[in-house]
């Protein structure tokens, strides 16, 4: 998609009080590799059941984030807490779903899609018919039997994707599931994915470089600046669901959405490059 050259009216953002406690809280969170100040004092809190996306330029530290949601990386100044928790790594409360799908080559798509659940010790019965409803729900019946090297890496997403909602969790972090994807095959998943959230209803933090992917799938884009990453927006996108990704191509409200968030992000850039 072009980048937009009109201007727009700047989007109301999304209101930051609820009664109820958040599924996840950042608070001034603020993160170095050694000299490198890779995070700025980001807060963000995610109610039960929100679908968050998070955008901006490599190296902002979208991935940080991620991580350290997961426990993976150890916390040095700020508070997070998922579900009234402190991060911890294996939090069952968790699901991670990566940019690449990392399928173990030696196993069928349906061992593949179940193995999450195995190491969490679902039992064997329940894992098969739980991974067998979510292959089918992905568009991989009658391919339960098939390795990964006689996937495409479309189907192989699929089956990632299968894999992460196998699992209970009721936290679904995403890193750039769909950004190796084709054009196509991107808009099949995203449309998979809308109808998976819109029955499970999990709480989803989503990275991606694709404001139009971004605008499709969330409750809100949050738009982050050049390293050090900070928060310069948090846009609610106010487009009524269940949403279907072909259909929202045409829609004018969703190019609205579209070219605002890419102005907080251009602007972003610049404010913080003027900071060097």
């Amino acid at each position: 998609m072009l980048a937009p050259t009109s201007k727009v009216t700047p989007l109301p953002l999304r209101p930051m009080a609820s009664a109820a406690p958040p599924s996840i809280s950042i608070q001034d969170l603020t993160v170095r590799f050694g000299e490198v100040l890779a995070v700025d004092h980001v807060s963000l809190d995610l109610a039960d059941g929100e679908f968050v996306s998070i955008v901006g330029p490599s190296g902002c530290g979208k991935t940080t984030v991620l991580n350290m949601l997961t426990g993976l990386v150890p916390l040095q100044d700020g508070r997070i807490t998922m579900r009234g928790k402190a991060p911890f790594v294996g939090n069952p409360d968790v699901a991670y779903m990566l940019a690449r799908d990392c399928l173990l080559p030696w196993r069928s798509a349906l061992d593949n899609a179940s193995y999450g659940m195995e190491v969490r010790g679902v039992p064997p019965a329940e894992r098969r018919a739980r991974a067998l409803d979510l292959l089918a729900r992905v568009g991989l019946k009658g391919f339960e039997d098939k390795f990964p090297k006689h996937l495409s890496h479309g189907m192989r997403q699929r089956c990632a994707l299968a894999r992460t909602f196998c699992l209970d969790s009721p936290i679904m972090l995403m890193d750039e599931p769909f950004g190796a994807l084709d054009a196509q095959t991107k808009l099949n998943l995203e449309e998979v994915l809308l109808s998976l959230w819109q029955e499970h209803k999990r709480t989803v933090v989503f990275i991606t470089h694709d404001i139009a992917e971004a605008v499709t799938l969330s409750d809100r884009v949050i738009v982050m600046s050049a390293r050090p990453g900070r928060i310069v927006a948090d846009v609610r996108i106010d487009i009524p669901r269940p949403r279907h990704a072909r259909a929202l191509q045409k829609d004018h409200h969703f190019h609205d959405l579209y070219a605002h968030i890419w102005e907080q992000l251009e602007q972003g850039m610049v404010n913080a490059r003027e900071a060097l």
